[in-house]
């Protein structure tokens, strides 16, 4: 099995060994978001849009009815869209900052 890790020599020279998870600082440690969590964060946004889409359907037709069809369909029309724009951000560089690290293989 192949960890990717990284060596931090500090000016006292102690070194400091993390495991990565790739791309966000969080603790201490380089974190990477997987596609799952892309699919869960999907699904929760567009719970909360698909609300807010049927109030304001409800408040422009008056319908029950139209507004919950209207809000059934969106749901799934924009979970594809958010998951893809999820994605494609993950592969563009702006606001990121590139950390030079040491590969080994344990």
């Amino acid at each position: 099995m192949t960890i990717p890790i990284e060596v931090v020599y500090k000016e006292t020279r102690e070194i400091s060994v993390k495991k990565l998870l790739k791309t966000k600082e969080h603790d201490g440690f380089i974190v990477h978001e997987k596609p799952y969590r892309s699919i869960v964060k999907a699904i929760s946004w567009r719970i909360t849009g698909t609300l807010d889409t049927i109030v304001v359907s409800l408040i422009i037709t008056g319908k029950i009815k139209v507004a919950l069809s209207i809000g059934a369909l969106e749901v799934f029309t924009k979970i594809i869209w958010y998951y893809g724009h999820e994605r494609l951000w993950n592969r563009i560089g702006f606001g990121r900052v590139k950390i030079q690290r040491h590969e080994y293989d344990i």
